[in-house]
């Protein structure tokens, strides 16, 4: 997946790339690719769209390309404040992010134990801090398996 409306990294794994190698992003067209190694190969872009998109790699001339790959733009969920930033030991806080793109397919961690949510809107998480020992916790999205932009939260 990709970030909406923010530069997008693709990193192609494969076989057989060349140096000469360009990237086909479904309809914005051709990109350069920076070549690592014949099965490594990356493409860096602007992520203006959102959606199914496919990519294909192919050399310089067209003359070889390989199977088109599909792959999914999602919107970027970012947290820019929280509220509060700490938390009594052992005691469950109701806690606030507010920020922009929340969907429900995701889970707020408080170190490495997730929290309860109570509800979710685009730009606001109302979550319940884990009863957990004092000391510095951080507090990040759990999206798709992934830690998403970890923020400082201490447990005191």
């Amino acid at each position: 997946s990709a970030n909406l409306n923010e530069r997008l990294l693709l990193t192609i794994i494969g076989s057989h790339f060349y140096p000469s190698a360009h990237a086909l992003l479904g309809p914005s067209g051709r990109f350069p690719l920076k070549f690592s190694s014949s099965t490594l190969v990356t493409c860096v872009t602007s992520a203006n769209w959102e959606g199914n998109m496919t990519v294909q790699v192919f050399q310089h001339d067209h003359s070889h390309g390989s199977n088109a790959v599909q792959f999914l733009v999602t919107s970027y969920m970012k947290v820019m404040f929280v509220f509060p930033s700490r938390a009594l030991e052992h005691r469950s806080t109701e806690v606030t992010l507010v920020g922009v793109g929340f969907r429900s397919d995701y889970s707020v961690i408080f170190g490495d134990v997730k929290s309860v949510c109570e509800s979710t809107s685009p730009s606001k998480i109302l979550c319940i801090s884990p009863q957990v020992a004092a000391g510095p916790a951080g507090i990040a999205l759990l999206v798709d398996g992934y830690k998403e932009q970890k923020l400082p939260f201490i447990f005191y």
